[in-house]
C-alpha cells in the first residue's frame, strides 16, 4: 500500500511539474506576444486556434475508450493493436472535417490564408501524437522532458527570429512547428507500435462500438472555452474578443493545472481496481484538496491581478476588467470539481449517459444566453454568461451523487 502510495503521489508531483511547464511558457510567450505584435493578430489567431480545437475535441471520442484499455492492458502486443488501429480511426474520421473546415476558414478568414493553412498542420498530423497512451500508461516524466526542450527551443527560436509586428507570420509558423516536433517527439518512442501488420478490422470494429457511447460525452465535454470566443466573434470587436481570450487563457491554464491530477488520479484508480489490491482510493481526500487548491488558486489571482494585467494585456483594456477578471476566476473552482466528480465517480462507473446530459445542460444554458443577446433581451456579459451555467450543474451532479449514496447505504 505504501508503494502504491508513493506511485501516486510521484505521478502527481511530475503532473504538477508539467502544469508548471505548460503555464509557465504560455505566460512567458504572452508577455512576450503582447509587446511584439497587434491585439488584433494576436484575436485571429485565438480564433483560428479555438475552430481547430473544437474540431480535434469533437473527433477525439475514443480516447476515453483509449485511456481505459491503456491503463488496464499489459500485453504490449495487444498495446500495437490498439494504437495501430486507433490511428486508422482517427485519420478516416477527420480527412474530411478538416477538409471543410479549411474551405469555411479560408471563406470566412481569406485576408489571413496563411495563419489558416499554417495552423491546420499540426492537427492534421495529430492522430499521430498518441499523447492518451503516455497519459494512461503514466509516463508524465517523459512528458514532463519532451516538453522542456520544446519549449526551450521555441523560445530560442522566438526571441531570435520574431521580433516586429511584421514578424507574427513567424511566430504562428513557430507555434505550429513546435507542436508538430512534439508529435515528431512522441512517434520516434512508439515507432515500433505501429505497423500495417497490425491493422485489424475486428480491432477496429471493437474500438468503434466502444468509444461510440462517449461521443454525446465528448462533444459537450469542456467546450464552453473554446465556444465562449467563437461565439462571442458575434458581439464583441476583435481587440476586445482578443483581451477576453488572453483572460480566459490565464484562467483555463489555471483550471488546466488543477484538472489534470485526474489524468493520473483516473488511471491509477483504474489500475488498482483492476489488480484487486485491496487498498483504498481516497476518493473524498483528493476532491476535497481539489477544492481548496481551486479556491487558494482564485484568491491568489485576484489578489496578483494589477500584475497580472501589466504582463498579460498591457495597456489594453475592458470595461470593469477586475470583476470580469474575479467571475471568470470562479471557472477555476467549478469546472476543477465538475471534473473530479465526472471521472472519478459517473465516468468510473460507466455512467455516460447523466453527465452527458449535464454537459449538453451546460452548453445549451449558454446558448440560450446568446440567444437572449442575440433577440435583443439581454446584454452580453462574456464573464458572467461563460461561468452561470456551472453552479446550476453542479447542484444536480450532487444530489444525484447523493441519492445514489443514499441507497447503496439503504440496501
Amino acid at each position: 500500500m505504501a508503494r502504491k502510495s508513493q506511485s501516486v503521489n510521484a505521478n502527481l508531483a511530475m503532473n504538477l511539474l508539467n502544469q508548471v511547464l505548460g503555464i509557465g511558457f504560455p505566460i512567458i510567450i504572452q508577455f512576450y506576444l503582447i509587446r511584439h505584435f497587434k491585439l488584433e493578430d494576436l484575436g485571429y489567431l485565438s480564433l483560428l486556434n479555438s475552430y481547430w480545437a473544437l474540431l480535434l475535441l469533437v473527433l477525439s471520442f475514443f480516447n476515453f475508450y483509449l485511456l481505459k484499455v491503456f491503463a488496464e492492458v499489459k500485453d504490449k502486443v495487444v498495446a500495437k493493436s490498439y494504437l495501430t488501429n486507433s490511428i486508422v480511426i482517427m485519420y478516416s474520421l477527420i480527412v474530411i472535417p478538416i477538409i471543410l473546415l479549411l474551405i469555411y476558414l479560408y471563406y470566412k478568414f481569406g485576408f489571413i490564408y496563411e495563419y489558416v493553412l499554417i495552423t491546420s498542420l499540426p492537427v492534421i498530423f495529430a492522430p499521430w501524437s498518441m499523447e492518451i497512451y503516455f497519459q494512461a500508461t503514466l509516463r508524465n516524466k517523459y512528458i514532463f522532458i519532451r516538453r522542456a526542450i520544446t519549449r526551450i527551443i521555441l523560445l530560442a527560436v522566438l526571441f531570435i527570429w520574431a521580433r516586429e509586428q511584421s514578424d507574427f507570420i513567424i511566430y504562428v509558423y513557430i507555434a505550429s512547428c513546435a507542436m508538430l516536433f512534439e508529435t515528431l517527439v512522441n512517434l520516434t518512442f512508439l515507432k515500433n507500435y505501429f505497423s500495417l501488420k497490425y491493422v485489424d478490422k475486428q480491432r477496429i470494429k471493437e474500438i468503434f462500438k466502444n468509444s461510440i457511447r462517449y461521443l454525446p460525452f465528448n462533444l459537450t465535454y469542456n467546450i464552453l472555452p473554446i465556444l465562449a470566443i467563437i461565439v462571442s466573434e458575434y458581439f464583441l470587436t476583435i481587440e476586445t474578443l482578443s483581451v477576453y481570450a488572453i483572460l480566459i487563457k490565464i484562467v483555463n491554464l489555471a483550471t488546466s493545472f488543477i484538472t489534470s491530477a485526474v489524468m493520473v488520479l483516473y488511471p491509477m484508480k483504474i489500475k488498482q481496481s483492476v489488480d484487486q489490491s485491496g487498498s483504498e482510493f481516497k476518493d473524498s481526500r483528493y476532491m476535497r484538496n481539489t477544492a481548496i487548491v481551486s479556491v487558494a488558486t482564485i484568491l491568489v489571482l485576484i489578489a496578483l491581478h494589477k500584475l497580472i494585467f501589466f504582463f498579460f494585456v498591457k495597456e489594453y483594456t475592458i470595461p470593469n476588467m477586475l470583476l470580469e477578471f474575479s467571475i471568470l476566476s470562479l471557472f477555476i473552482l467549478f469546472h476543477s470539481v465538475y471534473n473530479y466528480v465526472t471521472f472519478n465517480y459517473f465516468f468510473y462507473q460507466n455512467k455516460l449517459r447523466f453527465i452527458s446530459i449535464m454537459n449538453l445542460l451546460i452548453v445549451m444554458i449558454y446558448a440560450l444566453e446568446c440567444l437572449g443577446v442575440y433577440l435583443g433581451l439581454l446584454d452580453f456579459h462574456f464573464a458572467l454568461f461563460f461561468v452561470s451555467p456551472f453552479p446550476i450543474v453542479l447542484m444536480l451532479l450532487f444530489l444525484k451523487v447523493r441519492k445514489e449514496t443514499t441507497a447503496r447505504a439503504a440496501m
